[in-house]
């Protein structure tokens, strides 16, 4: 079985309107289940060097940012990332486009027994949203909201989504 974490950095608003992010990225953290409790432990170990209360890109030092890439990615983990510029979509959900593109390049097999963990609270119409993409890839899944804070491994999808971003607008 395995887990896969999600969070997103930027906004889903009119990039257009005052205090909208023009850009938007979402990362997906997966784990073996069997490796949870292992990783999430060096996770907050690495929280705990950097000294901070979560693993935030956009709270972090840049110095930090370098060391917890590095760290992360000697971990047993496999992260994907998608990244939009929001001017090329003001007329779609941005959050529907980046969960298919994501769920898209998970690379696992269709028949693997899934659990996805994302970050916020419970939302029927994100549940129904997000289930409808997941069945046209994923026979065995199950869907759970949690809050990042006390989740590790979504605080790794946030980590990672906000360095895609950052280093992608630069580009722009």
């Amino acid at each position: 079985m395995y887990y896969i974490y999600i969070d997103e950095s930027g906004d889903s608003g009119d990039p257009k309107k005052t205090g909208s992010s023009f850009d938007f990225s979402m990362s997906a953290c997966i784990c073996n289940k069997n490796d949870i409790l292992d990783i999430s432990s060096k996770v907050n170990d690495l929280i705990e060097f950097i000294n901070k209360k979560e693993l935030k890109y956009s709270k972090i030092s840049k110095k930090d940012k370098v060391y917890s890439l590095k760290y992360i990615n000697k971990l047993n983990l496999n992260i994907k990332s998608v990244y939009f510029n929001k001017n090329k979509f003001i007329h779609k959900d941005i959050v529907e486009i980046s969960f298919e593109e994501l769920i898209k390049r998970l690379g696992l097999d269709r028949k693997s027994t899934l659990k996805f963990v994302i970050d916020g609270d419970e939302n029927k119409f994100y549940r129904k949203m997000y289930s409808k993409i997941i069945k046209r890839y994923y026979k065995h899944f199950k869907i759970k909201f949690a809050n990042s804070v006390k989740t590790p491994l979504l605080q790794v999808a946030d980590f990672y989504a906000g360095h895609k971003r950052e280093n992608r607008s630069k580009n722009i």
